[in-house]
């Protein structure tokens, strides 16, 4: 039996490996350092508005490259949480996630501050391997 940790870090892993090859991993970090904090501030629709708002696109024809780690994120947390959602648009998932009950809600929410902190390990571990590896000397992100 596989620990809550252990399917995050690999849910995380493939996540990440999901990024095009242009994304700065560091910068991609610190906006997945950023969720937690702002899940607990303004709740998790609301992050998850600003994270599609901070999206350079979320049509499917031109997906932003933001846009599957919105669609992990809150789909992982809306389907944790057992909250029904009709497609994997996260504008959705974002509605179903609106319209769940008290409990629920808080498990989503509680899902994507620890799968986010993930994502932020993973990126930053990344960052590191590659600078150390491209011998630039900036082995911190």
């Amino acid at each position: 039996m596989q620990r809550l940790d252990q399917d995050l870090a690999v849910l995380a892993a493939r996540t990440l490996a999901g990024l095009p090859d242009d994304v700065d991993l560091t910068e991609f970090a610190n906006r997945m350092k950023q969720i937690p904090p702002m899940v607990m501030t303004s709740g998790l629709v609301a992050t998850g508005a600003y994270l599609l708002a901070r999206n350079a696109s979320t049509t499917v024809e031109d997906p932003g490259s933001y846009r599957a780690v919105v669609e992990a994120l809150l789909g992982d947390a809306a389907g944790f949480a057992g909250i029904a959602f009709d497609s994997d648009d996260p504008n959705d998932i974002v509605d179903a996630l609106a319209a769940a009950t008290g409990r629920r809600y808080l498990v989503a929410e509680n899902r994507a501050k620890l799968f986010s902190t993930w994502l932020y390990r993973l990126a930053i571990a990344r960052a590191k391997a590659a600078a150390s590896a491209s011998g630039d000397g900036q082995d911190r992100p």
